[in-house]
């Protein structure tokens, strides 16, 4: 593989900590923050009780005395995606966020926010990928790998767990191939070996980086 400039460090999407540190001449008698916040693409509180909340945020309390609370900065903030967005819940730039992320391939549905950060993230991805094509088939990948996580947990259930995961892997080898060779051109006998020896974990990171990539090496970069 050829040489590149250094990758920059990926962002998790789904789970961003906002930490605080404490650095010479704070006050170290107080808590520094500590907020987990996740963004999940499922629902995970399904129970009737729970369907008019989308937005949750646990704190820390002592075991034996509840009552006691250890402040406010320390929080593990989910959002269910998908609840949100039925639901409209949170502020409005909150709502124009999970309508982003819920349906940003959908251009009707994103030329009604008036958000500009969303607008401007649409920009982002569109100059990112100019190309029709690359876009088509990265939302055809999206779609597939959700059908494909309700899928196996079904198969799960009833014991085929093992036939789906060889399906899905096979799956997302041949799309990430082509996504790859549509970005950057025919790919080398050790780039599809390299892609034939990896997980499922190691091709969907892969995959989320082609966009922001400059070159192949910066996709298959380790850190």
């Amino acid at each position: 593989m050829s040489a590149c400039p250094q990758p920059r460090s990926a962002r998790n999407r789904s789970n961003r900590r906002l930490v605080s540190i404490p650095y010479g001449g704070d006050d170290y008698q107080q808590l520094k923050a500590a907020i987990g916040i996740h963004l999940l693409d499922f629902e995970l509180f399904s129970a009737p009780e729970h369907q008019s909340q989308a937005l949750w945020c646990f704190e820390l309390r002592d075991r034996a005395q509840p009552q006691v609370k250890l402040g406010d900065e320390l929080q593990l903030n989910l959002i269910e995606l998908p609840k949100a967005d039925r639901l409209g819940s949170g502020t409005p730039a909150l709502a124009a966020w999970v309508a982003f992320l819920e349906h940003w391939q959908e251009e009707t549905r994103m030329s009604r926010i008036t958000y500009a950060p969303v607008q401007q993230a649409l920009e982002h991805i569109k100059n990112l990928s100019a190309d029709d094509e690359t876009r088509r088939l990265a939302f055809v990948r999206e779609r597939a790998l959700r059908d494909e996580r309700s899928e196996i947990r079904a198969a799960r259930e009833e014991g085929k767990l093992e036939g789906k995961l060889e399906g899905k892997l096979e799956g997302e080898v041949a799309v990430l191939a082509r996504l790859l060779t549509r970005r950057f051109g025919p790919l080398s006998p050790e780039t599809r070996l390299h892609l034939q020896d990896a997980t499922t974990e190691q091709l969907e990171r892969w995959a989320d980086r082609i966009l922001d990539a400059q070159c192949i090496d910066e996709v298959f970069a380790e850190s």
